[in-house]
């Protein structure tokens, strides 16, 4: 169900679709790229979800 219009990423979703598994230092490199871009272009919100495996 969908309540709102803000988007949600899995941060996780492209680099298992190039890598084939849960490469979790390129997860990580990419999740803080965005973060960097994303506050760089001033949007008003961003939600994010860790799950540390």
């Amino acid at each position: 169900m969908k309540i709102t219009d803000l988007r949600l990423f899995h941060n996780h979703e492209p680099v298992i679709e190039i890598f084939r598994y849960f490469h979790s230092k390129v997860i990580n490199r990419l999740r803080e790229v965005v973060f960097e871009e994303f506050a760089a272009a001033q949007r008003w919100a961003y939600f994010y979800q860790y799950v540390d495996i």
